[in-house]
């Protein structure tokens, strides 16, 4: 587990690695609100970084979104929430391998072809029932049947169990995801302003549209 770590600013983005995860707190919005308001927690979003042969991009679902999923260019996803305290948090050591880290890669990439929708109802299930009553009653695992809904947090948690890296078990939020990393004492924090900022990672098109790249 990660202790006293250091700062990674906009010239330092070479040390987040394809499998990490990368939190948001205390973001304004709507949907920012709720989570706040029923997680107790400012951890309010969670997303996955993916590098692929144009750089490093930042994979996550989103509710603004037309569909769960979203690839962004790391510049963008900085420009984005450059006004929030970003963080992020390394795998476990046990599990970075080169296998590990291209099977979470693989496994986030196949994940933009299935077209699915940010379910707003699960996420609110998921707090109320499992976060406010502090466990998840049989009712409400009922209701899934099986399916896990997608959200911020079960898109990484999903990338993760599914790369063998960690078998959370439950419905995660963002909360919990940094709780399972060791808090957030255990997290890096990101920097979105010092640096130089004349990173090349996450290069986009001309026409000011996300570039879904190839991968390497």
């Amino acid at each position: 587990m990660l202790k006293n770590p250091q700062i990674i600013d906009r010239d330092s983005l070479f040390k987040i690695r394809t499998g990490d995860a990368l939190f948001v707190k205390s973001a304004d919005g709507i949907m920012s609100k709720i989570i706040r308001f029923f997680s107790g927690s400012s951890f309010v979003h969670s997303a996955v970084a993916v590098r692929i042969e144009s750089g490093l991009y930042i994979v996550e679902s989103k509710y603004s979104s037309s569909y769960a999923y979203q690839l962004t260019p790391i510049d963008w996803w900085l420009a984005r929430h450059g006004h929030e305290q970003l963080y992020v948090g390394k795998m476990p050591d046990e599990h970075c391998t080169k296998n590990t880290r291209k099977d979470i890669r693989n496994i986030v990439m196949d994940e933009r072809e299935s077209l699915r929708p940010y379910e707003i109802f699960w996420v609110m299930a998921v707090y109320v029932l499992q976060v406010w009553l502090g466990k998840c009653r049989p009712q409400f695992k009922k209701l899934f049947k099986g399916r896990r809904p997608m959200i911020c947090s079960t898109l990484v948690q999903e990338a993760w169990e599914r790369a063998g890296v960690i078998p959370f078990g439950e419905y995660m939020t963002p909360a919990m995801l940094a709780n399972r990393l060791g808090g957030e004492h255990a997290l890096i924090p990101l920097d979105a302003h010092s640096g130089s900022g004349h990173n090349k990672y996450g290069r986009a098109s001309n026409e000011g549209r996300y570039q879904y790249p190839k991968m390497a």
